[in-house]
C-alpha cells in the first residue's frame, strides 16, 4: 500500500515538473540600457522584449499605456510584429520581438518601478501535411499552421532616481557656466 502511494506521489511530482517546463514557451522581459539608476532630470530607455519558442502572431497587450507616479513616460518606438529574429537564451532557441521602447525620466528622487505588462499571443506551429501525389517534391506545398494561445506577464523593473552629482570648480569653468 505504501509503495503504491509513493509511486503515485512520484508520478504526480514528475507530471507537474514537466508541465512547469512547458510553460516557459512564451516569456516577456523588460530591460534597461543604462543601470537601474537615473540622474535627476535625465531619462533612460526601457525595452519590452517578447520571447517565444514558435513564431508569434496576433499580439495583444492588456495594458499598453504605462504610467509611473512622478515620472514622465513616452513611447519612443513601437516594434513591428513581422520583425521577429531568432536568438538563444539559456541554451534554448527563441523567436524574439521588440514590442516597444519607452523613455522614462523624472525630477523627484526616489525608488520607482516600471510596471509589469501582460501579453496575449498566438504561437504558430507548422503542421505536417500528407504528400500530394501530383507534387511529390513539395514545390507548391503551402504550410498549414496550428494556433496555440499563450499569455505571459513581465516582472516589474525597479529603478531609482538619484541626485545630480556635484561638479568641481574646474568642471564648472570648462562647461562655460558662470561661477560666483
Amino acid at each position: 500500500m505504501k509503495k503504491c502511494f509513493c509511486i503515485l506521489f512520484v508520478c504526480c511530482t514528475l507530471f507537474y515538473a514537466l508541465q512547469a517546463k512547458e510553460n516557459n514557451s512564451f516569456l516577456v522581459k523588460v530591460t534597461a540600457r543604462e543601470k537601474a539608476q537615473i540622474v535627476e532630470g535625465d531619462s533612460a530607455i526601457f525595452s519590452v522584449w517578447l520571447y517565444s519558442t514558435y513564431p508569434m502572431g496576433d499580439i495583444q497587450c492588456d495594458n499598453p499605456t504605462i504610467k509611473i507616479n512622478h515620472c514622465h513616460v513616452r513611447l519612443a518606438q513601437k516594434g513591428n510584429p513581422r520583425n521577429q529574429k531568432i536568438t538563444i537564451v539559456n541554451n534554448k532557441k527563441y523567436y524574439c520581438l521588440l514590442w516597444g521602447q519607452y523613455i522614462v525620466g523624472g525630477s523627484r528622487r526616489g525608488s520607482y518601478t516600471f510596471p509589469s505588462m501582460t501579453f496575449s499571443i498566438n504561437q504558430y506551429i507548422e503542421q505536417e501535411d500528407s504528400l500530394d501525389p501530383f507534387d511529390p517534391f513539395g514545390f507548391f506545398r503551402q504550410p498549414t499552421y496550428k494556433k496555440i494561445p499563450c499569455k505571459a506577464t513581465s516582472d516589474g523593473l525597479k529603478f531609482t532616481i538619484i541626485p545630480e552629482p556635484q561638479k568641481t570648480t574646474q568642471e564648472l569653468l570648462q562647461s562655460g557656466k558662470t561661477v560666483i
